[in-house]
């Protein structure tokens, strides 16, 4: 049989109110989760444990004192009126142990659904962002810890779902002498070929601006083949140019 930790009304005021306040209310928790009780089993690893029925009792009997010190409490005086109004009924089903055993069973199936709602968004976010760029650029990172918060998760639940994948490394900044370069370079392309001077991957690779970094280094690689075919003359060594290295070119589009 399992016992509950300690109980401590501060901790409780501050993990358990504010979280149940924070989510809607009493009708968005659990009698577990209100009672500052463990799931049964979840101590040992084994679903069908139980609690002591005693330890049980004693813990419903402390938090019934802790919401009666904090039934003025100016945040939370609603929600532990409510507390107090369905106590009864909320405290009967965890006496019994039959009935706590069911109430175990579905409350185990209710937080893994809400917590699959509560991931979705995330989720979805980081599944995109691998599907575009291989993994998840680190200036990205900041953005999932804010889409993680919006859904009530902590930046360790945040780690946790991104640790399933790599984070690449931010781009080197690209100097203003490169960047001069590359528009000298794009200049004198123009010049040689008769078109005008564009951006290096919005224009001159072909992509646009949204590109993911697979479509760059795929427009990268024909520009390369392409040159190839070029006689070595003054136009191939530009464009060879341009293209070492062609990930820093391509870093100026929005700038050049």
């Amino acid at each position: 049989m399992g016992e509950p930790a300690p109980f401590d009304p501060n901790d409780y005021r501050k993990r358990v109110l504010a979280a149940v306040e924070k989510r809607g209310g009493p009708d968005a928790s659990d009698p577990f989760e209100l009672y500052d009780l463990p799931l049964p089993g979840d101590a040992d690893g084994d679903p069908d444990g139980d609690l002591d029925d005693a330890a049980v009792a004693a813990r419903i009997e402390e938090v019934w004192a802790a919401w009666q010190r904090q039934r003025d409490h100016p945040k939370y005086r609603v929600l532990v009126a409510l507390l107090v109004e369905q106590h009864a009924e909320r405290s009967a089903e965890l006496l019994d142990p039959v009935r706590r055993r069911r109430a175990a069973a579905r409350v185990r199936a209710e937080r893994a659904r809400r917590d699959s709602v509560r991931h979705e968004l995330l989720d979805g976010a980081i599944d995109r962002l691998v599907q575009r760029h291989g993994g998840i650029p680190a200036d990205k990172v900041d953005g999932l810890y804010e889409l993680g918060a919006l859904a009530g998760l902590s930046r360790a639940e945040v780690d946790e779902r991104m640790g399933r994948h790599r984070v690449l490394p931010r781009p080197q900044a690209i100097g203003p002498e490169r960047r001069r370069q590359v528009r000298a370079l794009l200049d004198e392309f123009g010049r040689l070929t008769g078109d005008p001077p564009r951006p290096p991957c919005s224009g001159w690779l072909g992509v646009g601006p949204d590109a993911t970094a697979e479509q760059v280094r795929a427009a990268a690689a024909s520009r390369r083949a392409r040159a190839r075919e070029l006689p070595p003359q003054r136009l191939r060594a530009v464009v060879d140019e341009l293209l070492v290295p062609w990930s820093t070119s391509c870093s100026c589009t929005s700038r050049s």
